[in-house]
C-alpha cells in the first residue's frame, strides 16, 4: 500500500511571470479560483499545490502530467479524473504546503506554530481533548496544534469540510488516536490520517525549482 507524505517549502518571493508559466497546467475553474485570492503569497501556495499533486502522480504512476485532471466532487473535495485508488489530501500554511498521497482515502493539515492559540480550543474541542492541552503543561501550544491538525486531518479523510464540527468527535479516543501519524518538522506539526496504523508512512520533499521547470511535454 502506497503511503506517502510530500513536504514542499515555499519561498516568500511572488514572481509574476513565473505564476503566470504555471498557469497551463491548471484548469479554467482553478484559476478562477485563484484569482478570487486576494493575496499573492496564497495564490501562489495554492497554484503549487495544485501542480505539486499533478507531479506527484506523474512520479508515482508514470504518467503525462498534461493528462492528469484534477477536479471536485459536490462537498469541493478534490480528487483525480478518471484515476482509480489514488488519493491525496493538500494542506498549506505560511511558507510549507503538505500533501499526503495513498491508495486509500487520506487527509492531511500541518500548521505552524506562530502566537498561542490555545483559546480557541475551548470553541472547538471536546472536554476530554481540552483536559489533554491543560495538563500538557510544557507545552500548550503543541499539544493545541496536536488536537487541531487531527481534527482537520480526519474530516479531509471523511470529505466533509465544514459539514462536520470539530467537537463531534475526539481524536484522542480510542477508536481514532492509535490511526494519526503526527510529526513536528522544525516549527510545523502535522497529521496524518487514513484510517490506518502509523506504520509504512514515507516522507519525501518536492521543490520549487522542480515545480518552476516543468514543461507541458514532458
Amino acid at each position: 500500500m502506497k503511503r506517502n507524505i510530500y513536504l514542499l517549502p515555499i519561498n516568500n518571493d511572488f514572481n509574476i511571470v513565473k505564476y503566470n508559466n504555471l498557469l497551463t497546467f491548471v484548469s479554467e475553474k482553478k484559476i478562477t479560483q485563484l484569482n478570487e485570492l486576494k493575496n499573492n503569497m496564497d495564490k501562489k501556495l495554492s497554484l503549487y499545490a495544485h501542480i505539486a499533486v499533478k507531479l506527484i502522480i506523474q512520479k508515482e504512476l508514470s504518467l503525462d502530467i498534461s493528462k492528469i485532471s484534477i477536479v471536485y466532487d459536490d462537498l469541493g473535495k478534490p480528487f483525480v479524473e478518471d484515476l482509480e485508488n489514488t488519493f491525496f489530501s493538500i494542506s498549506h500554511t505560511y511558507d510549507m504546503i503538505a500533501i499526503a498521497f495513498s491508495n486509500s482515502k487520506v487527509g492531511i493539515d500541518i500548521e505552524k506554530e506562530t502566537e498561542n492559540s490555545v483559546d480557541i480550543a475551548k470553541y472547538f474541542f471536546t472536554e476530554k481533548e481540552k483536559e489533554y492541552i491543560s495538563v500538557s503543561c510544557v507545552n500548550p501550544q503543541k499539544a493545541f496544534l496536536e488536537i487541531w491538525t487531527k481534527k482537520e486531518a480526519f474530516i479531509k479523510y471523511l470529505g466533509l469540510g465544514l459539514r462536520k464540527r470539530l467537537d463531534d468527535f475526539c481524536v484522542i479516543n480510542d477508536f481514532l488516536k492509535d490511526n494519526f501519524y503526527t510529526i513536528q518538522s522544525d516549527d510545523y506539526i502535522l497529521s496524518y490520517y487514513d484510517g490506518c496504523n502509523k506504520a509504512g508512512i514515507e516522507i519525501k520533499n518536492i521543490t520549487e525549482k522542480e515545480i518552476e521547470e516543468l514543461r507541458i511535454n514532458s
